[in-house]
């Protein structure tokens, strides 16, 4: 009798243990499956593209460089651009053409006048400005402006306009909107601008191509 209580005491023990482990290892499972699922694979990987597609971007972004269109070009900073000045050179040779043009189609004395040769010029021609006819003690034509009577613009295009001081005997001034006015300012820049620097001009700017 007590044998038989043994054995059976034994295999209730037995099974009691196996159940033990049964029920220990779902649990396990349960709790490792519970784990997998509360941080899902697609997360961690949407994620991770995420941040890599942001890092392109910003690397696009900071290597970017706009190339120059067509109509853009590259300047070196020591470039420099150069342009040629208007020159004037002075003429009181009878035989300078200026001189002579003016002295033909007006009938004026050639000893009276003398030119201002533009140079380098959009309008080349020159200025003739004629004098009374006036000389100092060497016989030097006396070129002052109380003795200057009129300022001719002789054009390379065989334009001519002519005028005096109160720009009520003018030529060549038809067309240009309050032609005595405009006449009148170009006597006025002729006395301001030319005739203080005259002495200059004879000494310095000699024209030697007549």
């Amino acid at each position: 009798m007590k044998k038989i209580t043994a054995v059976i005491l034994t295999a209730l023990l037995i099974l009691t243990l196996c159940s033990c482990s049964v029920n220990i290892g779902k649990k396990e499972e349960t709790t490792t499956q519970t784990q997998v699922y509360t941080v899902p694979q697609t997360t961690q990987v949407q994620q991770t593209q995420s941040v890599e597609e942001t890092i392109q971007a910003t690397e696009a972004q900071t290597s970017y460089q706009p190339e120059l269109q067509p109509t853009q070009q590259a300047v070196p900073a020591t470039e420099e651009q150069t342009t040629i000045a208007v020159k004037t050179y002075y003429s009181d040779n009878p035989n300078n053409k200026y001189i002579v043009a003016v002295a033909d189609r007006y009938g004026v004395d050639k000893a009276c006048l003398v030119a201002f040769i533009r140079t380098n010029s959009s309008v080349p021609g020159a200025n003739v400005l004629q004098f009374k006819g006036n000389r100092d003690a060497s016989g030097n034509l006396i070129t002052t402006k109380d003795e200057l009577v009129y300022v001719y613009d002789v054009l390379d295009d065989g334009t001519f306009r002519k005028t005096n001081r109160e720009g009520t005997e003018i030529d060549g001034y038809s067309g240009i909107p309050f032609a005595n006015i405009a006449a009148k300012a170009t006597f006025k820049l002729t006395e301001e601008q030319i005739m203080p620097n005259i002495e200059k001009y004879k000494t310095d700017s000699m024209y030697r191509y007549d």
